[in-house]
């Protein structure tokens, strides 16, 4: 594979990848042919995921707010 064709992701319908039989190459992205169908196991996976990111979003801005309300006490108590 040309070093100058190398990128990460998804880039015009074309994927580059590393596979252990064929090595580097390009293919076009999942479900361009046939529909790209997820097995039962994998769509519980996903449902779970997104519950999950939704409860880390929660603590992120949590800790976000505390840090922010940490700042302004700090600076009310010693004023620069």
């Amino acid at each position: 594979m040309n070093p100058m064709f190398s990128y990460s992701g998804t880039f015009n319908n074309v994927t580059q990848v590393n596979s252990g039989l064929y090595g580097k190459h390009m293919r076009n992205k999942r479900g361009t042919h046939k529909p790209a169908l997820l097995n039962e196991s994998l769509q519980k996976w996903v449902e779970v995921a997104e519950r999950s990111d939704l409860f880390a979003d929660i603590v992120i801005i949590g800790l976000k707010i505390k840090k922010a309300s940490t700042v302004i006490v700090r600076r009310y108590e010693n004023p620069i």
